[in-house]
């Protein structure tokens, strides 16, 4: 068994979280060593992982030494998000996992090595062409459900299509059925395992080389389509009594999260339902109490409610500290860059540029897993740094923007004019101009006009300049 890290990975991993044309940032304090210690914790998990599927299905795999297993930078894309993947090679089995899901705490590794490690284990015993034949819906659920990842992909799909996640249910061999359905293909495996009792000898049924439908029908008497239609009521029924178990209260809020018009009741709904489940966050940001992930969530939306304007300041600090320290967001159908970025505009809306700056940075460094929020990092780097003073550093930042969406390209542009008249450039007086003269309506080209006028007056100055 070879489990080996990339010789080159930190430096790539520093090349693949500097994006161009964006300039580049020195990477977060102690990232090489949380990559050693993922790389530790990667080497001890291993054997433990293989071992409990020899153990339930008495196969034992020799010539494990052919399984390759690294940590690698490669990067993100919307076409592909996963954390690890596995392959067969010339020389055997190798996994891949991506190390920036695990530097940024968006996924465990364990978890994500054991899922790994099933998709390794089936590719040995059985023939390529066999197991290409294996359907994506068996793989991905036999490789969630065996490494213990389901309860998390069940909480992902509530928390995240809160109003009615069944409907999102599409069906195992519906055309539809893709990345984002996991949590349905492992309840699949969970209703082979709890309704049916023929989990482990369908699944060694698929290792020795049957079809997947022919194991299923001669092990529990099910047709496919009588499997297909049970499997997806399984699932159904599953999500439909987990989303129960929602108290209601946190689903209205997660609807309207929003509505700052109702955001003082809902700030009191929310603080008394903590509070009668006898949880907190102290002064110093850690929580306190029995908290199940329907409090994490409580207090994911309570934070998002104090950060509403007029909010409470201290109080969504403290809940954004602890749930970034204290609890990973895969736990509770979160996600941890999101959480980070509203913290980093919690302290920008507050008035503290260099403590929103730094988390800021900490999501464009820090969670690759997710292109376009680290894209998104890149403007409130910008604003930060323009509202420290840096306005060389805002202009770096601010210039390489995508000014597809209307309300932000006036923001942008504002704040490059004024950037660019702080250091004394005659650019910046003409890029104010021209935003003044705009025939559409809006705060930013209000502010400009504005500008023009104070610069005309003197009362706005650019220190340091040439008259």
């Amino acid at each position: 068994m070879r489990v080996r890290i990339l010789a080159s990975v930190l430096s790539l991993f520093l090349l693949s979280c500097n994006p161009q044309p964006f300039p580049t940032l020195a990477p977060t304090p102690g990232t090489a060593e949380r990559i050693a210690e993922l790389q530790n914790h990667m080497t001890q998990k291993l054997p433990g992982c293989v071992e409990d599927l020899e153990k339930r299905f008495e196969k034992k795999w020799e010539g494990l030494e052919g399984l390759s297993v690294k940590l690698t930078d490669k990067g993100v894309d919307a076409n592909d998000r996963r954390a690890g993947s596995t392959i067969g090679t010339t020389g055997g089995i190798s996994i891949s996992l991506r190390v920036q899901f695990f530097l940024s705490g968006s996924q465990e590794l364990e978890l994500t090595l054991c899922h790994e490690v099933v998709h390794a284990y089936f590719r040995n015993f059985t023939a390529a062409a066999a197991y290409t034949l294996i359907p994506t819906w068996f793989r991905e659920g036999s490789a969630v459900y065996l490494a213990g990842q389901t309860q998390a992909k069940v909480l992902a799909q509530l928390f995240q299509n809160i109003e009615a996640p069944w409907t999102q249910i599409n069906g195992l061999e519906n055309p539809k059925h893709g990345f984002g359905d996991y949590f349905e293909d492992a309840l699949a495996f969970e209703f082979l395992d709890l309704k049916t009792g023929a989990l482990t000898a369908v699944l060694l049924a698929a290792l020795n080389g049957q079809e997947v439908f022919a194991a299923i029908e001669a092990l529990t008497g099910l047709s496919k389509v009588e499997f297909l239609e049970q499997a997806k009521q399984y699932a159904v029924e599953k999500i439909k009594q987990q989303w129960n178990e929602i108290p209601e209260l946190l689903r209205t809020n997660a609807l309207h999260a929003e509505d700052v018009k109702k955001s003082a009741y809902k700030v009191g709904v929310l603080e008394e339902y903590l509070k009668s489940k006898n949880v907190s966050v102290t002064p110093d940001g850690h929580f306190e109490g029995p908290l199940t992930p329907h409090e994490f969530f409580a207090f994911r939306l309570l934070a998002n409610q104090y950060r509403l304007p007029g909010g409470h300041f201290d109080e969504a600090n403290r809940i954004y500290q602890a749930l970034l320290t204290q609890t990973p967001a895969y736990t509770y159908g979160g996600d941890a860059g999101s959480v980070r970025y509203e913290w980093a505009f919690l302290y920008l809306g507050h008035g503290e540029p260099a403590a929103a700056l730094e988390q800021f940075e900490r999501v464009y460094m820090e969670h690759l897993e997710s292109p376009m929020l680290q894209n998104a990092s890149t403007l409130g780097i910008a604003r930060a740094q323009f509202d420290l003073g840096n306005f060389e550093q805002a202009r770096r930042w601010l210039e390489p923007q995508n000014l597809a969406d209307a309300y932000t390209a006036d923001e942008i542009t504002y704040r490059l004019g004024i950037s660019y008249f702080k250091l004394c450039h005659s650019k910046g007086v003409s890029i104010l101009k021209k935003l003044s003269k705009s025939e559409t309506r809006g705060i930013w080209i209000d502010q400009a006009r504005e500008a023009l006028t104070r610069i005309a007056a003197g009362t706005l100055t650019a220190p340091g300049c040439k008259k």
